[in-house]
């Protein structure tokens, strides 16, 4: 028979396993897991946060136990740390509480030590995939990630093309037990409501006709191509401008490869924005751009977050034909979609929203409709608030 649900005590304490939190460990597993925890807080839960960090930051919401840092081998820290996170979980779990366990990444060290700790300490255990611990890991060192995924409870991808891999590569898990739950956008946050003329006056871009692409500065991104296809959108605009935030080791090459192609003074670099004025670079832009390419090493766009926040903000977008990113835009519809490392692709199609506003007003109004229907920040928590409660709710049956 099942329980009451009035009978389950609450609140539930859960514990959120994730590599670090800003401002020390910046990335999407780190934002998300604040995002959980407030959500947790704000449905009448409790969220403890166990991670590396140099102090025991408290945050009025929940709780945060830290990790020291310990100096590992490079490529061996993921492996070499299980012992230390393992033992740090089944103290927490006791000593807090703690009546779930949350792991971001299945080859990392929380990931690993996580279902163990689940095992001994009886608590259900969720482990959120992510990215590169199946775009690469899976396929090519399915062993790191085997063992979390098979002592979980349930595997939670963030879009169905994780999900299909997750399958692909590793048929020993079921289908049952994963449960797609996408990447959460606050669509009151990123809104057409936000004004971007700070910004282009900011940059000189009032009557410029202005790309925007914003990400981390490494290969996959492909921003190497967009820098390449500014050679025809500025033929048919000689005005055109392309404005590239973000920072990472590629940054340097890219304004090589700008002068190279000499197009330095159609192009600017901005190396960090903080989050609350992202909303106004959004806005600033007249169509926003996510060239993602599929790497050396397999690895590609799990999601395309970016795509999601410029859509809510009502802009049109050009995304590649990799990874998560189709299931974001809707070719023809939300934006277009083109083929990875074709400079002459993207620029056609941006090209063709520049010289049709009504296609990029019709398609981008349509794209935050589809933002706040699949990944609107209140509905994505409450998929996450309904599995911890329906896993409680398993554990007290038994």
């Amino acid at each position: 028979m099942e329980p009451d649900r009035e009978k389950i005590s609450l609140p539930l304490n859960i514990g959120i396993i994730v590599k670090g939190l800003p401002p020390w460990t910046m990335g999407g597993n780190p934002r998300e897991a604040l995002q959980i925890a407030a959500a947790l807080y704000s449905g009448g839960m409790k969220a403890t946060i166990i991670c590396f960090s140099p102090s025991p930051q408290s945050f009025k919401e929940f709780k945060v136990v830290p990790m020291k840092p310990i100096p590992y081998l490079p490529r061996l820290a993921d492996v070499m740390a299980v012992p230390q996170v393992f033992t740090t979980l089944v103290q927490a779990v006791r000593r807090l509480k703690i009546d779930l366990l949350l792991a971001f990444s299945a080859d990392s060290s929380e990931g690993l030590a996580t279902p163990l700790a689940s095992k001994i300490t009886r608590r259900p255990c969720i482990v959120r995939t992510t990215g590169g611990d199946i775009l690469v890991s899976a396929q090519k060192y399915p062993f790191l990630v085997l063992p979390s995924l098979t002592l979980c409870h349930v595997v939670v991808p963030i879009s169905e093309h994780m999900r299909n891999l997750i399958l692909q590569y590793l048929p020993q898990i079921r289908a049952q037990k994963i449960q797609i739950i996408p990447i959460a956008v606050d669509t009151n946050f990123f809104s057409p409501r936000r004004d971007g003329s700070n910004v282009r006056e900011m940059y000189g871009l009032e009557d410029a006709f202005t790309i925007l692409t914003v990400t981390r500065l490494v290969k996959r991104k492909g921003v190497d191509y967009l820098l390449m296809s500014m050679r025809d959108i500025l033929q048919e605009d000689s005005k055109a401008k392309l404005l590239v935030v973000g920072d990472g080791p590629e940054r340097e090459a890219l304004m090589a490869l700008a002068t190279y192609l000499n197009i330095t003074k159609s192009v600017v670099f901005e190396n960090y924005v903080s989050d609350h004025l992202l909303p106004e670079y959004y806005a600033a832009c007249d169509v926003f751009v996510l060239p993602s390419i599929i790497d050396e090493r397999g690895e590609t766009e799990a999601f395309g977050k970016v795509l999601a926040e410029a859509l809510a903000c009502e802009r049109p977008v050009v995304g590649t034909r990799v990874g998560g990113i189709p299931s974001i835009v809707r070719d023809g519809e939300t934006g277009f979609l083109v083929e990875q490392r074709q400079p002459k692709a993207l620029a056609e199609a941006i090209i063709k929203l520049k010289n049709d506003p009504e296609i990029s007003r019709r398609m981008a109004k349509h794209g935050r409709t589809i933002v706040i229907e699949k990944y609107d920040c209140r509905k994505v928590m409450e998929q996450w608030i309904n599995l911890f409660r329906g896993l409680s709710i398993q554990q007290e049956s038994r």
